[in-house]
């Protein structure tokens, strides 16, 4: 296989003057990328780093922590990304449960760090700022490089090696570190290049985070095909908006909390700016809503819209394609290059067609397991496919379709509920914005559905309006019992909603006092 520094390597060589990454500081060329990555490696192997030590990275989106990912992957060390939204006890446990040696950490990140260093297993002189700014004395990456040789290292790498260890988001409770190879890497660029059609002439704008593989794999397929990448830190879709217009971003992968502000600007703002040449989007992390496809289609004319399906562990596994979006409903389209998608029974046989099951997929090179945790790697795993916890059906036509996961499954009085059904009715109300259904407890029923919902702005609601909007677009025994308005809902960094944290909040509620019957 090419090997992620590989394809940089090669880019370097064919294109090396034109821009690679554009950042909030400042433009790099390809050549120079690709310097600052033997740099960055040259300098970690010369600190006593050995193949296959694990370094932490708990660092903003920069062009410094793009360079960091190829020069660890060339040097033959392992990236674990840590998200930036973590804390103290957090970070330790992930720095201690990797054994990572060394730490890149941006530097208003440090006070985290701080408050745990005496408990991580890393030496002092291993703990890197990606940037300038207060360090506690520590060396920035600037001073790193300084007097690091841009020469190549080339270390004997297998193709089974670890490249990097993802920990989840913790959606279904425990962190846990998923295990990335160099193999796996690669087919990932390979089959989703060739799925998604992007060119070399392509400008991808990655304002998501870089410490998810989701965000870091479409990057490093635009750079592995010498097209340039737009890295941006924090959200806001109004900057979002002008730098698709100013730099010419033809293509982004975004979540749909993202897709649903950017159409949510006032038309006078979007139409100061020149989204024309936008013609390809990418969307992850949980379903889009019909009526947000719609708005999409309909505020970004021409729009290719795809939306992928996986997860941490096989990554994407398939994909609707831009000619299926308003003809497939709720689907996330057909298994990938190199994927399999089996909706399996309790038993482990194929369900009939249009039958729920528990979804499992593997990629071509399978799932390498989880860090120094064999009986949770057995738990998902089923002969050669793994399961990431969904529930969905396979149509007639090799479609998928993810009702929901199976702990997010509701079960009233007997009946199975999908939470998604009622989330794609509710967010049709006009007045509201965003909503979330889960179960909460019944004293008759066992759970019934309750609603969060955040309206739209300035707009007011009932709850006795949002249920009975259901009427006649929904089964009664659907309808949700209750609805609580908020401001907003919870999510994790990559907008993908808690609902794990939406049942804790209301369900010892719901215990307390009841939830009203509705006949």
């Amino acid at each position: 296989m090419l090997g992620t520094f590989e394809s940089l390597r090669l880019s370097a060589i064919r294109w090396p003057d034109k821009t690679a990454v554009v950042d909030d500081r400042r433009a790099l060329s390809f050549a120079t990328l690709r310097d600052l990555a033997n740099r960055i490696g040259n300098a970690l192997a010369a600190s006593g780093l050995n193949l296959g030590d694990r370094v932490a990275l708990y660092a903003h989106n920069s062009a410094e922590l793009l360079a960091a990912y190829y020069a660890l992957e060339r040097t033959g060390l392992v990236a674990v990304p840590i998200n930036v939204r973590l804390v103290g006890p957090e970070i330790e446990y992930i720095v201690n449960h990797s054994d990572s040696r060394a730490m890149l950490v941006s530097p208003e990140l440090l006070p985290e760090v701080v408050r745990v260093r005496a408990g991580l297993g890393v030496e002092r002189d291993r703990y890197v700022l990606m940037t300038d700014g207060p360090g506690d004395g520590l060396p920035s990456l600037a001073d790193l490089v300084a007097s690091a040789p841009a020469r190549e290292v080339r270390v004997p790498q297998a193709a089974a090696d670890m490249e990097a260890i993802f920990y989840t988001s913790g959606t279904t409770g425990f962190a846990k570190g998923v295990i990335r190879t160099r193999e796996g890497e690669d087919w990932v660029r390979v089959s989703h290049i060739a799925e998604w059609g992007f060119a070399h002439e392509d400008v991808n704008y990655c304002v998501g985070p870089l410490f998810h593989n989701s965000f870091l794999a479409v990057a490093q397929m635009h750079l592995a095909l010498g097209a340039t990448v737009v890295v941006q830190h924090g959200w806001d879709p109004e900057r979002a908006l002008r730098t698709i217009s100013d730099h010419g971003v033809t293509t982004a992968f975004l979540v749909p909390t993202m897709s649903k502000d950017l159409v949510d600007l006032p038309a006078p703002t979007r139409q100061r700016s020149d989204s024309s040449q936008f013609r390809r989007l990418v969307s992850s992390a949980s379903a889009l809503p019909t009526a947000l496809k719609e708005q999409l289609l309909e505020v970004f004319p021409g729009l290719l819209l795809n939306e992928a399906y996986g997860w941490t562990e096989v990554m994407w596994v398939t994909n609707l394609r831009p000619r299926d979006q308003l003809r497939k409903v709720r689907c996330v389209g057909k298994p990938l290059l190199g994927a399999r998608v089996e909706v399996l029974d309790e038993a482990g046989a194929p369900v009939p067609p249009d039958t729920p099951g528990e979804i499992h997929a593997r990629m071509a090179t399978g799932f390498a397991g989880y860090f120094k945790d064999e009986q949770r790697t057995r738990s998902v795993t089923r002969g050669d496919v793994i399961t990431g916890g969904d529930i969905g059906t396979l149509d007639e036509e090799g479609f998928l379709y993810v009702l929901d996961r199976k702990n997010d499954m509701i079960i009233s009085g007997g009946e199975n509920i999908y939470p998604i059904e009622v989330d794609e009715v509710l967010a049709r109300h006009p007045k509201i914005n965003e909503v979330a259904v889960v179960g909460v407890p019944h004293p008759r029923l066992g759970e019934v559905c309750h609603a969060t919902v955040v309206l739209q702005p300035g707009a007011t609601a009932t709850e006795q309006e949002l249920i009975e909007f259901c009427a006649g677009r929904l089964a009664r025994f659907k309808w949700p019992r209750s609805v609580a308005f908020v401001s907003e809902l919870p999510r994790n960094a990559m907008g993908k909603l808690l609902k794990r944290e939406l049942r804790a909040r209301y369900a010892a509620a719901a215990d307390m006092a009841g939830v009203r019957e509705r006949s």
